[in-house]
């Protein structure tokens, strides 16, 4: 797969939180592959309509199914995140990364609460990271809408992969349900403007209270500037004003003489 979009790997290192959500995902599957783990961490840890745990809502994506029958699905998961995770936390660093990713979390935790009751869903549960990081790929395309991959020789630009991906999200969500599937792809749609910054207050890998400390400073160095000019033009005039005074006074002192 050849890359057009400036994108080089690099080590581990350079993308540590990328890598340590990766590994806190391996490691959910991991346990939840044996069986008698695997039935004390779902229950408690998987987002559960019927037994709800105010911790579930952050815990479902690091638990997973144990069937090998989902190890492909796992994989891609995992491939879909060092990818477009990796291209979000070189560019913005760690915290952006983290706070996405939980962020989402939480937003599609709430859209189950939303969706079950409107699809006549009564007993449902989330797990596995797929809808996180369902919502970076899409944030990521959103940013960089017009950059181009190659599969096999075909270009294939971003936007394209978040049409894609929200797709699939959209039909293995919706499976049997169709209507559930379209409401947990709802903040996916949000992911693409939230990418694009088309959302007021927020800045796609700038946490809120960054974006209201830039303001501030910028507002505060407006304010410095206009002040630095508005005394400019004060002592501007106030030279005009003595410029003239010294004027006339010279024109006064010239009239007795000229007589």
């Amino acid at each position: 797969m050849a890359s057009r979009f400036a994108f080089s790997p690099r080590k581990s290192s350079a993308t540590p939180a990328t890598f340590g959500l990766i590994i806190a995902c391996t490691v959910g599957f991991l346990l939840c592959w044996i069986p008698q783990i695997a039935a004390v961490l779902i229950p408690n840890f998987a987002l559960s309509l019927d037994s709800f745990k105010i911790w579930q809502p952050l815990t479902y994506p690091f638990v997973h199914y144990g069937d090998g029958g989902y190890f492909i699905s796992f994989i891609f998961d995992m491939f879909w995140l060092f990818w477009f995770g990796s291209i979000l936390e070189r560019r913005f660093g760690q915290r952006p990364l983290i706070s996405v990713f939980f962020a989402a979390t939480l937003l599609h935790a709430a859209f189950l609460f939303i969706a079950a009751p409107i699809a006549g869903v009564k007993e449902s549960f989330l797990l596995t990271a797929e809808l996180p990081i369902a919502f970076i790929v899409v944030a990521v395309c959103g940013n960089q809408p017009k950059t181009e991959i190659c599969f096999w020789g075909i270009p294939v630009k971003f936007a394209w992969i978040a049409i894609i991906k929200a797709a699939w999200v959209v039909l293995s969500m919706g499976t049997g349900n169709p209507l559930f599937g379209l409401i947990l792809g709802i903040p996916l749609l949000g992911a693409w403007f939230y990418g694009a910054n088309k959302i007021p207050g927020l800045k796609f890998g700038v946490s809120p209270i960054e974006t209201k400390k830039q303001k501030k400073k910028e507002n505060r160095e407006f304010d410095e500037f206009m002040s630095k000019v508005r005394s400019k033009e004060k002592d501007r005039a106030e030279q005009e004003r003595l410029r003239k005074l010294f004027e006339g006074s010279v024109a006064d002192d010239d009239t007795p003489e000229s007589k």
